[in-house]
């Protein structure tokens, strides 16, 4: 999957900073967060800018179209789920 342009990159500024406020989740390259050293969210490039969720209690990957604020925010409140869960596990 293609890696959004650092302009994209750029636009996302607000949505990478609450993902890295989530406790555990690090931003290990520009647009790639892990959670314990393990895949967590990869920002894929494309016409409008996705999420892939892809780690956390044993739940299947979601991918989440970055297109509006409010599939911005169900991304972050579905990521606090998933590490909060990793952490109790």
């Amino acid at each position: 999957m293609a890696q959004p342009d650092a302009e994209k990159l750029a636009q996302l500024g607000g949505l990478r900073r609450q993902l890295r406020d989530i406790k555990g989740v690090v931003e290990a390259r520009p647009g790639v967060f892990v959670l314990a050293g393990k895949p967590f969210i990869e920002l894929v490039g494309g016409e409008v800018v996705a999420a892939e969720l892809r780690a956390g209690g044993g739940l299947p990957a979601q991918r989440y179209s970055l297109g509006d604020a409010l599939a911005s925010r169900k991304l972050v409140d579905e990521a606090r789920r998933r590490a909060q869960r990793s952490d109790d596990d």
